[in-house]
């Protein structure tokens, strides 16, 4: 099983950045992508959303495809989560819209990246 981990960090600005946009996730085998908060160089008390840090875009934005597995993003701890089986099984691949939601106290942050299944 392959390990996809993608650093997420919140400036001090409000921007988050991402180790990997788009996340590639080869076709074949078990991917698992962890999302986590870099604590270090993220602002203090950052953490992701309890109930939806990691979310799919519904309806997926233009130029995206709607994720079509049952198996969601879970949360692991207030600065990780993870998907388990990250490619969506689709013989075409392509491009996949998701939402990091991030909390500082009360203020929300959100930044929309994608996933990139490949295929053969």
């Amino acid at each position: 099983m392959a390990t996809k981990t993608v650093t997420v960090t919140l400036d001090n600005s409000g921007n988050i950045t991402v180790s990997q946009d788009p996340i590639k996730v080869p076709s074949g085998g078990t991917t698992t992508i962890v999302w986590q908060i870099d604590t270090r160089h993220s602002q203090p008390n950052t953490t992701f959303n309890n109930q939806s840090g990691i979310a799919w875009k519904v309806p997926p934005p233009s130029g995206r495809k709607q994720w079509n597995q049952t198996n969601q993003p879970t949360r692991v701890s207030d600065t990780e989560w993870q998907l388990v089986d990250a490619h969506d099984n689709s013989s075409t691949g392509g491009l996949f819209g998701y939402t990091i939601n991030l909390l500082v106290g009360t203020n929300r942050f959100s930044l929309d990246p994608d996933i990139e299944n490949q295929v053969p």
